[in-house]
């Protein structure tokens, strides 16, 4: 049985098509875990779909949790198999709700619901890792591995909600807002810029802690959050008058998002256009839809947020701080990446905690304590 649990990667988790012979005294085991087996195999859902299949398999662990105390070691692995595939259904679950939240008026409370799915989650991991390591010592790659990706999640979700308060203060409730960005509206997109890029800084830090392995984690994921926290340091440099080091930095975050956009998206120079406005709107209209998939890709949440606002916004400071430093600064460009990464201030990384999971003896079910009111960090 431990066989099943080596990591590759690639989740959910399967149980064993033939149950082991402890089942076999427990038809209406044998029944659950036939629903758990078609839970686990389904492609993808509604959020309503994942909600049962999480009810599913914490229904089924928690029956197998009622049988006895000391469970056997396939018995304890067909456990950690079914919670460990609910926490990652509340990845999935978490991620969704992240992707419909950005941009709308709604984000500040699809984070809170995202953020409760990642400490349901957490959590689960967490209960697997106390009770069952020992007797499944092969689990312990695999739950270190999950719980990073559940702090990694938490703190892209708190970059997310920043960008969609980025985006609100740039398009105004119009889409074609930034086309007309004025030098009032860079001092107050710069206001925050600073916190937002120590926040994508330390999320870039959490996800090179990961495994190779992580589906969730690859270099796209890496690239995106370094081009990020590279415009964001942009604004606050241009916010202090080094629009030298500003331009050279928008620069070096455009050249970094080249390795995930086409160049025909970025390699167009606005002051070549006879408007700037058409210029950036075939920027804003260029969507992901003409971009070649490649092995590994951006989470769905970020490619939304990348075509949404990031390509069009980095175009723009670009054209801005071209036309500031030639017309009014006239500061050399700083080229040098070693002294533009030197100015990138330290991460902050805030910790995901996860809830308590326990098993109520009763109704024969893991159930989760009442979580605490407030922030979920």
């Amino acid at each position: 049985m431990s066989s099943e649990l080596a990591f590759d990667g690639e989740l959910p988790l399967r149980l064993p098509l033939k149950a082991c012979s402890a089942l076999e005294s427990y038809p209406g085991l044998l029944e659950r875990r036939n629903r758990c087996i078609a839970a686990i195999g389904q492609d993808t859902g509604r959020s309503g779909d994942w909600l049962g299949r999480i009810d599913e398999l914490l229904g089924y662990a928690g029956a197998l949790l009622s049988i006895d105390d000391e469970l056997e070691v396939e018995l304890s692995a067909e456990v950690a198999i079914a919670i460990l595939d609910a926490a990652a259904f509340e990845q999935e679950l978490a991620l969704e709700v992240l992707e419909r939240a950005y941009g709308s008026d709604v984000a500040d409370a699809g984070w809170g619901t995202s953020g409760r799915c990642l400490r349901r989650g957490l959590g689960l991991v967490q209960y697997v890792e106390l009770r069952f390591e020992q007797c499944l010592p092969r689990l312990c790659g695999l739950t270190t591995q999950l719980a990073l990706e559940f702090q990694f999640l938490q703190q892209a979700g708190i970059v997310v909600l920043s960008l969609s308060k980025l985006r609100s203060k740039v398009y105004k409730g119009r889409r074609e807002a930034v086309l007309d960005f004025y030098e009032q509206d860079l001092s107050e997109l710069a206001s925050n810029s600073g916190l937002y890029a120590r926040l994508v800084i330390g999320c870039h830090d959490t996800a090179l802690r990961c495994s190779r392995s992580s589906s969730i984690i690859n270099k796209p994921v890496l690239t995106y959050l370094d081009s990020l926290g590279l415009l964001l340091v942009s604004l606050e440099q241009y916010s202090n008058d080094a629009s030298g080091v500003a331009l050279g930095m928008i620069q070096l975050a455009i050249s970094r998002l080249n390795k995930i956009v086409p160049s025909s998206q970025l390699n167009d120079s606005i002051l070549t256009k006879k408007k700037k406005r058409d210029f950036l709107k075939n920027a804003i209209s260029t969507k992901s839809r003409k971009w070649t998939r490649k092995k590994v890709e951006l989470l769905p949440v970020l490619q939304e947020t990348l075509d949404d606002f990031v390509i069009p916004l980095a175009l723009l400071l670009r054209y801005r701080f071209t036309q500031t430093n030639e017309k009014l600064s006239y500061q050399p460009i700083e080229t040098d990446e070693t002294v533009l990464r030197k100015l990138i201030p330290r991460g902050k990384a805030p910790e995901l905690k996860g809830s308590q999971w326990y098993l109520n003896l009763n109704e024969q079910s893991l159930q989760q304590e009442t979580p605490s009111q407030g922030a979920y960090y």
